[in-house]
C-alpha cells in the first residue's frame, strides 16, 4: 500500500506514536497520509522493484550476508650469530585474505565490499654487546599493504530513472533511506589502499655504576596511495525533513520522503585519489637510577617533532577570512573563490603541507619506586609524564573531495528532488570536473582547512600507588590514577546556516514562493560566508576547520586485592571509581563536528564508551582437600571451582532527534532534543520501558535543545562465569580432567 501512496496503516500500526506525514500528503482531497498519485515517484518505484516487499503493513523483511573469510599465511625467519658479541636476525611475513561481497542475491544484503588484501612485512635487526655495560640495538622495518576492494553490480541512479547525472562508476549507488533499506551499505564502496612504511630505530642501554641509561632515535616514513568512489555516483538521503512540517506540528519520515521522490539532501562528487607522504621523528634519552636499596628514580626526555603529511599533486588548500572578505583570490588558480589559498600562494608556504611543522614537542617522564621499611612488604610508586598524539595518515583524507580535483557538492532539498537533482543549480550538473588554472569552479563545494601553526594534541598522565603484603599470601593495592588532554583534535564548522525568522518574499534565500525563510530547503542560501560576501560565498558549502583547542580529563581510584595459591584458593578482585570528561574530538578532519559552530563546550559531556564509573571484577580458583580418608577423598576431594565476576555501571549515551532543528545544516543527526521534565527515565525501568519519551520535546525552530550530551545512563551490567571440573588420577602420570563451563550465569 505504501507503494501506491498510502500510509495510513505503516503509520498507525508500525510506530508507537503515530504521525501525520506533511509535504504533499493529504493534498488534492486525498486523506491524511496519503499521497496523491501524482506526487509519487516513479524513480522510488523502480528502485522498489529491485528489492523484497515484505508484509503488510509494516514491510518487515529478513535477508542473509554472506561473510566467508579466506586466508593463506607465510613466514620465513632466519637467526645469525656473528660473533659472541654480534648476532643479526630477519623475519619477512606475508598473508593474503580474500573476503567476498555480504551479496547473497537481494540488494539489502549489499552491505559490505568484498576485499582482497595482502601484506608484506620484514623485519631486520641487528645486536652489539658493546662491553659488559653497554649494549646496542638496531631495528629496519618494511610493511607494504595492498587492500582492493570490489563489489557486484547493483542499481545505478539512471537505471532507475534518475535525469541528469554523471556516473564515473558503473553499477553502483548509494540511495539511502534513513531507518529503513539503502541500495548500499557504509562499507560497500568499492576502493584501492596501498601503503608502503619504512621504519627505523636504534637504542643504545648503558651501565654506569647506580645508572642504567638508555638513548635512543626512531624514524617512520608512511607513504598512502588510495583511490575511492565516495559518492561519485552521487549520494541521495532520505531522512523525513521533506514530510516533517514544524509550523503545523506534522512529524515525517524518511520512507515518505522516498515515494513522494522529496530528496533531502544529494552530495557528489569525483572519484576521489589521496596520496600522502608523512615523516615521523623521535629522539630520547632517559636514567634509571638506584639511588639506594630503597629509592630508585627513572626520569628521561623525549623529543618528537611534529613534520606533518604532505599531500600530493598540491591537493591540499588553507582558507583564510581576511582574504575572503577583501575579496583576495590565489594567483596558482584565480578562479577559486576568494580566500582559498593552494600550495605556491603567498602566506601558504608549508610544502605541500596543511600546517607549518611544529618542531618544540618535548616530553619529559618521571617515575619514583619507594620501599619505606626497606623489607620488600611496602612499597609506593608515583609517576609523572607527557606523552604526544599524531594522527594516522588518513585523517586528511577529505582534502580529495575538494574542487575541482574531488569537487564535493552538497545540495540541501534540492528543486528537481530525486527525479533531477541537478535541476536549478547554477550551471546545471559540473561533473566531471577538471582543475587548471582557466577551470570554474562549483557554488556549494566542500572545502576544508586547518590553522598554519596548529598544536598537537598530548597527553599528561600521573600516578601514585600503594602496595602492602600481608602475610605470605595477600596483597593489597590502592592506585590513583589520572590524565589531562590537552590541544584534543575536533572539528568546526566555519560557515554554518544563519537563521533568519519570520516570512520572506520568494527570491529571498531562493524562494521559488513566499514563505518561511529558514528551512532545509534554504541552508546554502542562508550560510554565513554568503552574508559576509555575497559574490564570492555561494561558493563555499561546508567549510570545516581543524578546531585545537579541546580539552579532556580522567581521574581515577584503583583498588584490589590478591591473593596467592595457598590454603587451595586464589583470588584477585578489584574496583575501580573513575570520571572521564571531554570535549568532542575527530579521528579525521571531516567530523564529527561540535553542534554549536560558536561554543565548543556546549558539547562537552561524559566520554562516550569510556565513562564507566564503577567497576567490580572477581576471579579465584578454589581446590578442594586431600582428605586422608580414602572414601572422603574418592567424594569430595580434586574439585575446582572457578568464578569469574563482572559488575559495572553503564556507559553514557545521548539522545538526537535526527531533524536540523537549528536549521543551522550542522551537525543534522546529533542535535538533541529539549528535556522537558525533570526525570527523562521511565516511572519502573525495564527492558521495555527505559527513557520516557514524553520527557523529550522538539526544539523551536533555529535553536538548539537543552539536553546535554551523554548525560543518560542505561542499565547496569552484571556477569558470572562458572567452571566446575573434576580430576580423576588413573596412573601416577597420567589423569582424567571432567570440566563443564558456564557463560553469563545471572
Amino acid at each position: 500500500s505504501m507503494l501506491a501512496g498510502d500510509f495510513r496503516n505503516y503509520e498507525s500500526q508500525c510506530f508507537k506514536t503515530p504521525q501525520t506525514l506533511g509535504g504533499a500528503f493529504g493534498t488534492l482531497g486525498a486523506p491524511a497520509n496519503v499521497l496523491p498519485p501524482p506526487f509519487i515517484s516513479p524513480q522510488a518505484l523502480a528502485m522498489a522493484k529491485a528489492f523484497p516487499v515484505g508484509p503488510e503493513p509494516c514491510g518487515n523483511t529478513t535477508y542473509t550476508q554472506i561473510a566467508n573469510q579466506n586466508e593463506h599465511m607465510g613466514l620465513g625467519k632466519i637467526d645469525y650469530q656473528i660473533s659472541a658479541k654480534q648476532s643479526f636476525f630477519g623475519r619477512y611475513f606475508v598473508t593474503h585474505s580474500l573476503v567476498p561481497s555480504s551479496f547473497t542475491g537481494t540488494e539489502l544484503s549489499v552491505q559490505n565490499a568484498g576485499t582482497d588484501d595482502e601484506v608484506n612485512s620484514l623485519v631486520l635487526g641487528h645486536t652489539y654487546i658493546v662491553s659488559p655495560s653497554a649494549l646496542n640495538t638496531f631495528r629496519a622495518t618494511l610493511d607494504r599493504d595492498g587492500i582492493t576492494k570490489f563489489q557486484v553490480p547493483i542499481i545505478t541512479p539512471s537505471s532507475i530513472g534518475v535525469q541528469g547525472i554523471y556516473e564515473s562508476l558503473p553499477n553502483y549507488s548509494n540511495i539511502n533511506i534513513n531507518g529503513d533499506f539503502v541500495s548500499a551499505g557504509g562499507f560497500a564502496t568499492p576502493g584501492l589502499v596501498n601503503t608502503t612504511t619504512y621504519q627505523f630505530s636504534d637504542d643504545f642501554s648503558l651501565i654506569k655504576g647506580s645508572h642504567e641509561m638508555k638513548f635512543g632515535a626512531s624514524y617512520i616514513r608512511p607513504m598512502q596511495a588510495t583511490t575511492f568512489c565516495v559518492y561519485c555516483n552521487g549520494l541521495f538521503t532520505f531522512n523525513g525533513s521533506a514530510t516533517t512540517d514544524v509550523t503545523r506540528r506534522l512529524q515525517g519520515n524518511a520512507m515518505a520522503d522516498f515515494i513522494s521522490g522529496s530528496l533531502d539532501s544529494f552530495t557528489q562528487l569525483n572519484i576521489t585519489h589521496d596520496n600522502e607522504k608523512w615523516q615521523y621523528i623521535g629522539f630520547y634519552a632517559q636514567d634509571n637510577w638506584k639511588v639506594n636499596s630503597r629509592l630508585t628514580v627513572n626520569y628521561g626526555l623525549r623529543w618528537e617533532p611534529y613534520l606533518n603529511g604532505r599531500l600530493l599533486n598540491g591537493q591540499v588548500t588553507h582558507f583564510n577570512m581576511a582574504d575572503f572578505l577583501n575579496n583576495v583570490h590565489s594567483t596558482v588558480f584565480p578562479n577559486a573563490p576568494a580566500g582559498t589559498l593552494y600550495p605556491g600562494d603567498q602566506g601558504f608556504d608549508t610544502g605541500g603541507r596543511p600546517n607549518q611543522t611544529s618542531w618544540l614537542n618535548f616530553a619529559p617522564r618521571l617515575g619514583i619506586a619507594f620501599d619505606p621499611k626497606g623489607d620488600g612488604k611496602t612499597l609506593i610508586r608515583a609517576s609523572w609524564g607527557i606523552f604526544y598524539d599524531m594522527p594516522h595518515t588518513l585523517f586528511y583524507y577529505n582534502y580529495s573531495s575538494e574542487p575541482l580535483w574531488g569537487s564535493s557538492v552538497t545540495i540541501t532539498n534540492p528543486q528537481g528532488g530525486f527525479a533531477n537533482p541537478w535541476l536549478g543549480y547554477p550551471g546545471g550538473n559540473p561533473f566531471p570536473t577538471h582543475q587548471n588554472a582557466s577551470s570554474k569552479y562549483p557554488t556549494a563545494g566542500y572545502y576544508e582547512t586547518v590553522p598554519l601553526h596548529v598544536k598537537n594534541t598530548y597527553v599528561e598522565q600521573w600516578n601514585l600507588t600503594l602496595q602492602r603484603q600481608f602475610g605470605s599470601s595477600w596483597l593489597l593495592k590502592a592506585s590513583y590514577m589520572g590524565n589531562n588532554t590537552v590541544h584534543l583534535w575536533t572539528d568546526q564548522e566555519l560557515n554554518p546556516a544563519v537563521y533568519v525568522p519570520g516570512n520572506c518574499a520568494a527570491g529571498q534565500f531562493g524562494l521559488r514562493a513566499a514563505g518561511l525563510c529558514s528551512t532545509t530547503g534554504t541552508t546554502q542560501a542562508r550560510r554565513l560566508f554568503t552574508q559576509l560576501n555575497p559574490s564570492q560565498g555561494p561558493f563555499y558549502g561546508t567549510v570545516e576547520s581543524l578546531d585545537d583547542g579541546g580539552t579532556a580529563s580522567y581521574n581515577a581510584l584503583i583498588v584490589s586485592t590478591e591473593h596467592r595459591f595457598a590454603k587451595n584458593f586464589s583470588m584477585l578482585a578489584n574496583y575501580t571509581f573513575a570520571h572521564c570528561i571531554a570535549d568532542p574530538q575527530t579521528t579525521e578532519l571531516s567530523g564529527p563536528i561540535y553542534t554549536n559552530p560558536a561554543d565548543r563546550r556546549f558539547d562537552r559531556g561524559n566520554c562516550t564508551a569510556v565513562d564507566v564509573r564503577h567497576n567490580f571484577n572477581l576471579s579465584a580458583v578454589i581446590q578442594s582437600p586431600h582428605y586422608n580418608s580414602r572414601a572422603l577423598q574418592i567424594i569430595a576431594g580434586d574439585w575446582q571451582l572457578a568464578p569469574i565476576v563482572g559488575m559495572h555501571t553503564s556507559n553514557y549515551y545521548t539522545v538526537a532527534t535526527g531533524v536540523d532543528s537549528a536549521l543551522s545544516g550542522v551537525s543534522t543527526t546529533g542535535q538533541r532534543p529539549n528535556l522537558v521534565q525533570s526525570d527523562p527515565y521511565c516511572a519502573n525501568r525495564n527492558v521495555n520501558c527505559w527513557l520516557n519519551f514524553n520527557a523529550f520535546g522538539a526544539p523551536a525552530p533555529g535553536t538548539l535543545g537543552n539536553l546535554g550530551i551523554n548525560n543518560l545512563t542505561g542499565p547496569g551490567y552484571f556477569d558470572l562465569d562458572l567452571a566446575l571440573s573434576r580430576r580423576f588420577k588413573i596412573r601416577e602420570r597420567q589423569t582424567i580432567e571432567i570440566r563443564a563451563e558456564s557463560f553469563n550465569l545471572e
